[in-house]
């Protein structure tokens, strides 16, 4: 009398001597089975003979079954939980820079963006700002200010002898002769 395969292996025709390992992306996790089970979305096993699937690490998905790997999270998306099944994109007034990432990062002041699974942060344009920290759109500096400059948080007042009289100046007009 035979002894029954051990998890992990399985014994597809009666009769046959040997047990067989379960391939990669599937799995036996009984003893005396005839068949081997894929891996379920979210999951995968890249080795012979196992009694189980791997879940995806976080940073990672798998969107199919009998999966013999994982695959990281792309830029512009990240996956903070095991086991699933797709990435997720980074919302707007955030990024991700980085392949298999667990977290999105907020824009810092200076820097925004309007759009979902984005890698990087738009600098604010010459004439505006990003007063805050997960902006979705910069502000033009108002009427008596001005900045020449990119990704800055805040606006300059026009200094003694000129003047900004329209808002989104990138630099302020000097007084003509005769005015202060």
């Amino acid at each position: 009398e035979s002894t029954p395969c051990a998890a992990g292996r399985y014994q597809p025709d009666t009769g046959q001597a040997e047990c067989v390992d379960a391939p990669p992306g599937r799995y036996v996790d009984t003893t005396g089975a005839i068949e081997s089970t894929s891996c379920t979305v979210g999951t995968y096993q890249p080795d012979h003979g196992q009694a189980s699937c791997l879940p995806a690490p976080a940073g990672s998905f798998v969107p199919v079954t009998e999966s013999t790997d994982a695959f990281e999270c792309t830029y512009g998306t990240y996956q903070p939980a095991t086991g699933q099944t797709e990435c997720i994109e980074a919302s707007p007034g955030n990024t991700v820079d980085a392949r298999g990432a667990t977290e999105q990062e907020p824009c810092e002041p200076g820097g925004y963006q309007p759009r979902t699974g984005e890698r990087e942060c738009i600098p604010a344009p010459p004439g505006s700002f990003v007063a805050d920290a997960e902006a979705i759109d910069a502000e033009e500096c108002p009427i008596g200010s001005y900045q020449p400059d990119h990704g800055q948080s805040s606006c300059l007042p026009a200094p003694a002898g000129t003047y900004a009289n329209v808002t989104g100046m990138s630099d302020p007009l000097s007084c003509p002769p005769g005015t202060y």
